[in-house]
């Protein structure tokens, strides 16, 4: 009887709690400009029209801007805070880029593209950056850029910037 009491308690105590998922609100954009970083690590991104991901240390704001001069070396992108509950928790965002007209080209494909889209997993309530580097002279679209941040099919933000010949 005590152990079947033990186990109605531990099943009263934890297994009615139902422990909700993360819930994201809102895409707080931080710092939108030009920045500097290190890369500690690249990685090949098959199927979209970036040739490789990084993984950046020491990130530094340069300038804080949304007219981005086209020249190979320049990164541009933004921080952002995700806000919602529970705080540290981790979530999958949606990042798409939109890149004017003629796009860039798909190193696997070798298709235009205007629309890049791939996935990040973030913490509630940190401040994360997604940027874009120029680094050949296919990547020099003059034109207006976006960056969207999904939550699912939920946009929660944008940020527009502006290519222009430097």
């Amino acid at each position: 009887m005590r152990t079947q009491l033990a186990a109605l308690l531990i099943i009263g105590l934890f297994g009615g709690c139902n422990a909700r998922p993360p819930t994201v609100d809102r895409i707080e954009v931080v710092e939108p400009g030009i920045y500097r970083a290190d890369v500690s690590r690249e990685e090949s991104a098959p199927g979209t029209a970036f040739r490789s991901t990084a993984a950046l240390v020491n990130i530094r704001l340069m300038q804080a801007t949304t007219r981005i001069p086209a020249r190979i070396g320049e990164r541009f992108g933004m921080r952002y805070r995700v806000i919602g509950e529970p705080a540290g928790a981790a979530i999958t965002l949606k990042i798409v880029i939109l890149v004017p007209e003629p796009g860039l080209r798909s190193s696997t494909t070798g298709v235009q593209m205007t629309r890049n889209e791939f996935s990040r997993t973030r913490r509630v309530g940190e401040v994360s950056y997604v940027d874009i580097l120029f680094d050949d002279d296919s990547d020099l679209v003059i034109g207006g850029w976006i960056f969207e941040i999904w939550d699912g099919n939920r946009k929660l933000a944008s940020q527009s910037f502006e290519v222009v010949k430097p």
